[in-house]
């Protein structure tokens, strides 16, 4: 039986190749060209080309749209690695038997997805998309931050004002007031009885804004303060040493911060004194702090101090638990939170050239209506 006559080059078959040597591996893809074309995905873009021509010989070989070279070999195989994604069309050719007609072979390679033309609108919609899922969940974090603080706020300002109008407090000032009664002495328990109520009221009031003006804070503590003076029976004298500056303009502070630490000196440092009259001193003014101004309140007393007030409270079992001191620093913090680091506390125990204790605050300067500078 005769061999049958080739008139054309035919592509018999195409090896997909993952490294050099692939063509080597029997499990390798292969892939029976029909019509002449080929369709491979952007990974397999190294191929080897199997051919024939019937009898051996020598060929020519182009890969029109890649370059335009003229490449020989004397092997049936063409081996190509690393082709970019495009159209392509090989076409090879028999030097020597010329009546045979040349092998054409269609190569198509896909584009990688990074390449295609929807590939870049599709990544910045995608972006987009992140974008504003991030910021929603941004905004959504710092709302909550934001109600969670305020509640905090919120709660702990209703503590303060329990504190402030706590029942020992309460019935010490009734029963100061009572005594006065008892002894026929009616100018003072007038008196005593029209600060009672002022301050009741001033303190409802105040616990309605979250600041209130410096003025409003230290009336309160004016009264606070001849409350107490009058139930010691004026075992101690005060002072309120105020900036011209700060009392001219509007400047703001939170309600009920002043009073806690007041109360703390008087019956933890105060009241304890024998042999000398007591003071109780209050100063602010606007300070420097790190380049910036803050307000700055000093509030202190020549009492017996800290620690020898500890060993009375141990020594008679009566331990003063201050619920405005606990409170005020629990709001200090959460205003720390949100002012960061312009809210600073300090608490110093004096033992030259008296005994006493000393409170420092540093306060964001808060106003009002901010002037406008030119």
């Amino acid at each position: 039986m005769g061999v049958r006559a080739i008139n054309q080059i035919q592509i018999e078959k195409v090896l997909i190749l993952t490294n050099r040597n692939s063509h080597q591996n029997p499990s390798a893809r292969v892939l029976f060209p029909k019509n002449n074309s080929l369709f491979l995905q952007a990974s397999e873009s190294s191929i080897l080309v199997y051919f024939s021509s019937g009898h051996k010989s020598d060929y020519e070989y182009t890969l029109k749209y890649f370059n335009y070279d003229t490449y020989r070999t004397s092997d049936n195989t063409i081996l190509f690695t690393n082709l970019p994604s495009g159209d392509y069309e090989l076409k090879i050719v028999d030097r020597f038997h010329k009546e045979i007609r040349p092998g054409y072979l269609k190569i198509s390679i896909e584009a990688p997805i990074w390449q295609r033309w929807w590939f870049l609108p599709m990544m910045f919609v995608y972006g987009l998309f992140f974008v504003a899922i991030f910021l929603y969940l941004f905004f959504l974090y710092r709302t909550r931050n934001q109600l969670h603080f305020q509640s905090l706020k919120h709660e702990l300002e209703i503590k303060a004002l329990r504190a402030q109008m706590n029942p020992h407090f309460i019935f010490n000032s009734l029963s100061t007031i009572d005594s006065y009664i008892a002894r026929k002495q009616w100018n003072e328990a007038s008196d005593c009885l029209q600060k009672f109520s002022k301050l009741i009221r001033q303190i409802l009031e105040n616990s309605e804004n979250p600041t209130i003006s410096l003025e409003k804070e230290l009336a309160t503590l004016r009264l606070y303060i001849e409350l107490e003076q009058a139930r010691f029976a004026g075992t101690f004298a005060y002072r309120i040493e105020v900036d011209d500056e700060l009392l001219d303009a509007s400047f703001q502070i939170p309600p009920l911060m002043l009073q806690p630490f007041a109360e703390n000196a008087i019956l933890h440092g105060l009241r304890h004194l024998e042999g000398r009259q007591g003071l109780l001193l209050v100063q602010l003014q606007i300070a420097s702090r790190n380049d910036k101004e803050y307000l700055f309140c000093q509030i202190g007393d020549n009492g017996i101090g800290r620690k020898a007030s500890a060993e009375l409270n141990r020594q008679y079992r009566e331990p003063h638990k201050s619920m405005g001191m606990n409170l005020t620093f629990e709001r200090i913090a959460a205003h720390q939170a949100h002012y960061g680091a312009q809210m600073k506390t300090e608490i110093e125990d004096l033992t030259v050239p008296t005994t006493g204790t000393v409170v420092r605050m540093w306060l964001p300067l808060l106003e009002n209506h901010p002037k406008v500078k030119a």
